[in-house]
């Protein structure tokens, strides 16, 4: 089973999430990105879902610290404000909340490959 970290200091968002691509993915998650930082130096993941906005380490900052240690993990990111500077940052994607909860399936199985049974479908804000 693919491995997915999911960093959001939004719990709702969060555990939401989570709770949707578990079926399909082994997902750990992380309130920000110092502790999504420190996940993946515990173990390695397959792609890795960043909030843009978060608190000690925003997910421009740790998607720039990944990439200056060299890791090609696939980097999808989110945010309800500017999404403008994400491939300069090295992201693979981005996703723009409020979003259907399908479209960021879409977005990992284009990165993934597909991980089994599709999910329920729901939106989330944030």
């Amino acid at each position: 089973m693919k491995r997915i970290l999911l960093a959001d200091d939004d719990a709702g968002i969060r555990d939401g999430l989570a709770r949707l691509l578990s079926p399909r993915y082994e997902v750990v998650t992380a309130r920000d990105g110092e502790s999504a930082l420190a996940e993946i130096a515990r173990r390695p993941v397959d792609l890795v879902v960043l909030d843009m906005f978060m608190p000690l380490v925003d997910g421009e900052k740790a998607l720039e610290s990944m990439r200056a240690r060299g890791l090609t993990t696939p980097v999808i990111l989110m945010s309800s404000r500017r999404l403008d500077r994400t491939r300069a940052l090295g992201a693979d994607d981005c996703l723009a909340k409020p979003f259907a909860f399908r479209t960021l399936e879409e977005k990992i199985e284009r990165l993934l490959g597909p991980g089994g049974p599709p999910s329920s479908r729901a939106s989330f804000a944030g």
